[in-house]
């Protein structure tokens, strides 16, 4: 359906369509409702029935054009509808008249048949002449015509202007989100980059070994940020990859009360997510776990790919006092925009819960992907 949408909108915008084609379009319009017209009248007289659709077509395109283009776009403008309402009388009394003269011409050369209803029709028309444009049965008669003449043609023309405007409005959302998803990644990388200096510099700081080592996966991983997340969507496995990477530096700079569980479970090949998108939760259990002096940190990560749906699950200690820093303070802007990216990505697909009890900090995610995205 909407390729079809598209395809006719393509083929007749409702702006900018060369004057040739939207002749060519309304000629033919036109062209193919008056062989309507002349199939479903009645009358066995061939010239009656010219007459007939003849009129009915030069009335059709007063009518439309008259409205189309003149009173109702006055009527809905400020300070015009004054003007609208003239032009509404000059369509109706054109209706008329095109009306009154059809039936003069068919008087005059007999093509009615005495004492037939549409002979005594014709008559009265003439008869009332322009007196009949005040005449209210006639004004009931005339917007019956009208309105049967214009159905059509306006449910065309209104069919369009919804379609272009609805078309228009999902660019300009598409638009939107696209420009929030790339100001949001914007923000995760330098965040991550700069979480992750600071941890380097403390290894450094404290002349350990194994800060070179840091400085090469840090490498591996900046290359992913710089090659890779800025991608749409990025595969499954490698996500996940860059996700073992991150946990293996922060292995290198972990100290002996630290302990890492890591597991995952699942065949994620032919599936793709949005880069960047697990990396904050786990991030955050790092630099905001805490427990009490002598005991082990402990940070359960466990990821599951079942029937095309991904389930993340991570887990830390932490102490009553840094209850706040997982979520607000300088750790938020992370988790926040990876909430931000969810919504806009994954609308109706995923669900997140994030809740603390008995000093543990769980985040549990959702996301229901396709092998198609």
């Amino acid at each position: 359906m909407q390729k079809m949408i598209e395809w006719y909108l393509n083929f007749y915008p409702t702006s900018g369509v060369p004057p040739k084609r939207r002749i060519v379009i309304h000629l033919t319009y036109w062209i193919v409702w008056g062989l309507f017209s002349v199939l479903a009248f009645i009358a066995q007289n061939v010239e009656i029935k010219v007459l007939i659709t003849c009129s009915a077509v030069i009335q059709g395109c007063i009518i439309y054009y008259g409205l189309t283009y003149f009173a109702v776009p006055n009527l809905f403008l400020k300070n015009r509808f004054v003007i609208g309402v003239f032009f509404l009388v000059i369509v109706y009394s054109l209706s008329y008249t095109t009306n009154v003269m059809a039936y003069s011409y068919a008087i005059k050369f007999n093509l009615f048949k005495p004492r037939t209803f549409m002979h005594g029709y014709a008559q009265e028309y003439i008869r009332k002449g322009i007196l009949g444009l005040f005449d209210v049965k006639t004004f009931f008669i005339e917007l019956y015509t009208i309105l049967n003449t214009i159905a059509l043609p306006f449910l065309i023309k209104f069919s369009r202007v919804i379609s272009d405007y609805s078309m228009r409005v999902a660019r300009l959302t598409k638009e939107k989100t696209d420009l929030e998803i790339d100001f949001l990644r914007t923000q995760l990388n330098p965040h991550f980059l700069l979480n992750s200096l600071n941890n380097i510099y403390s290894q450094v700081v404290s002349k350990d070994e194994t800060a070179g080592d840091s400085i090469i996966v840090l490498s591996d991983l900046m290359k992913y940020i710089l090659y890779h997340s800025g991608k749409a969507v990025i595969d499954l496995d490698k996500e996940v990859q860059f996700l073992r990477n991150y946990i293996d530096l922060e292995k290198l700079r972990g100290s002996k009360s630290l302990k890492i569980r890591f597991s995952q479970t699942g065949d994620m090949q032919g599936f793709r997510i949005a880069p960047l998108m697990l990396v904050n939760y786990v991030e955050n259990a790092f630099k905001h776990g805490r427990v009490p002096n002598g005991e082990i940190l402990l940070i359960d990560i466990d990821i599951k790919f079942i029937d095309e749906t991904l389930y993340f699950r991570i887990e830390n200690d932490f102490t009553e006092r840094h209850r706040e820093n997982h979520i607000t303070k300088e750790g938020g802007i992370g988790i926040a925009n990876t909430i931000k990216r969810l919504v806009l990505l994954y609308p109706n697909r995923h669900s997140l819960t994030i809740h603390d009890e008995n000093n543990k900090f769980l985040v549990s995610l959702m996301i229901k992907l396709s092998p198609n995205e």
